[in-house]
C-alpha cells in the first residue's frame, strides 16, 4: 500500500484534483447557497480515493459514500445490521469485479491487493475486505474534515482567509496554511486506542501494563509547550510539528494526499466562490457523532 502513496506518485494527481475540484465549482457559482460538505469537499475527496484504489465508475458516488459514513456515524434510524449487511455487500462487489473484470490485470491499489490475497496468499478474504473498508473511508473522510474544517476556521478569521484567497497566493504560504489548519482543528480528534506494553509514569499519572490508553491527537495539537499562542489560528506558524498525521509507525499513510488535495482546494474554493459567508452562526453547526473523526455533518455558505 505505500507504494500507492508515496509523494511522487501523488504528485502526479496534481492535474486530476485540480480538473475535479473546478468541474465541482463551475456548478456552484451557479447558486447563491453552497452546502462546503456534501457539494464540495465530500464528492471531491471521494473521487481521488476512489481514482486511487480503482473503483468501478458506477460505484463511485454519494450512495457509495452514505453506506461508508453510517459506519462511523449512523443515525438513529439506522438498524445496525442492515449498515453492516450494506458495507459487506458494497465491500464484496468492488472486489467481486476486480476478480471478475478486466481491470484485475490494472495498476490500481484494488486490483493489487485483491492479487496479493489470490495468488500470493498474502491477505485473508477478512483482512482484504477490511483493508478496501479502511481505505474507502479514512482515504477521503480525513480530507474531507480538513477542507470543512479549515474553511470553517478560515471563515471566522477573515483577515487569515484574505491571504489564501488573493488570485496568485504564494505557494509556501498555502503549505504552511494547510500545515496550521491541519493543527488548528483537526479532522482526526483521537487516535486508535493504544495498549500500554510496560507500566510508566506520565505527569504522574501510572499508566500500567495492559492498560487501554486513548491519545487526543485535538489536544495535542493546542499544547502550548509546544505552540506559542496555541488557540490562535497563524497561517504563517513554523515550525509547526503538529500531530494530525500521527508520528513513528502509525503515520498516516495517506498524508501526500491530504496534504495535496488542501493545498489545492482550498485556496481554488475561496476564489470562487468568494466572498462567502456563514449561513448560520458557527455553534449552531453540526458536527458528526464519532468518537475519531472530528468533521461537521454540513457547512452551508451563503455568497455575497
Amino acid at each position: 500500500m505505500n507504494t500507492a502513496f508515496i509523494p511522487r506518485r501523488i504528485a502526479q494527481l496534481e492535474p486530476f484534483i485540480t480538473t475535479t475540484a473546478g468541474r465541482l465549482l463551475d456548478g456552484l457559482e451557479l447558486r447563491s447557497d453552497v452546502d462546503v460538505i456534501s457539494d464540495f469537499a465530500a464528492p471531491l475527496t471521494f473521487r481521488m480515493i476512489c481514482a486511487i484504489l480503482g473503483v468501478p465508475p458506477a460505484l463511485d458516488d454519494a450512495g457509495t459514500r452514505d453506506t461508508l459514513m453510517a459506519t462511523i456515524a449512523p443515525s438513529p434510524d439506522h438498524d445496525p445490521l442492515r449498515v453492516d449487511e450494506a458495507l459487506h455487500t458494497l465491500l464484496d462487489t468492488l472486489i467481486g469485479a476486480k476478480r471478475t473484470g478486466s481491470a484485475l490485470g490494472g495498476s490500481d491499489l484494488l486490483g493489487a491487493l485483491v492479487r496479493a490475497s489470490d495468488e500470493c496468499g498474502a491477505m485473508s478474504e477478512e483482512e482484504l475486505r477490511s483493508t478496501a473498508y479502511l481505505l474507502l473511508l479514512v482515504g477521503h473522510d480525513t480530507t474531507m474534515n480538513l477542507i470543512g474544517n479549515g474553511t470553517l476556521a478560515l471563515l471566522q478569521h477573515p483577515g487569515q482567509a484574505a491571504l489564501l484567497s488573493a488570485p496568485d497566493p504564494d505557494p509556501h504560504l498555502v503549505t504552511t496554511a494547510v500545515e496550521e489548519l491541519l493543527r488548528y482543528d483537526s479532522p482526526v480528534r483521537d487516535a486508535t486506542f493504544r495498549c500500554a506494553a510496560e507500566t510508566i509514569t506520565l505527569h504522574g499519572q501510572r499508566v500500567a501494563a495492559g492498560d487501554i490508553v486513548s491519545l487526543l491527537i485535538g489536544s495535542a495539537n493546542r499544547d502550548e509547550d509546544v505552540f506559542p499562542d496555541a488557540d490562535r489560528l497563524d497561517l504563517t506558524r513554523t515550525p509547526n510539528d503538529h500531530l494530525a498525521f500521527g508520528y513513528g509507525p502509525h503515520f498516516c499513510i495517506g498524508a501526500a494526499l491530504a496534504r495535496l488535495e488542501g493545498i489545492l482546494a482550498l485556496p481554488l474554493l475561496l476564489r470562487r466562490l468568494g466572498p462567502i459567508t456563514l449561513a448560520k452562526p458557527a455553534d449552531e453547526l453540526t458536527w458528526r457523532p464519532t468518537r475519531v473523526m472530528r468533521g461537521l455533518a454540513a457547512l452551508p455558505v451563503l455568497r455575497t
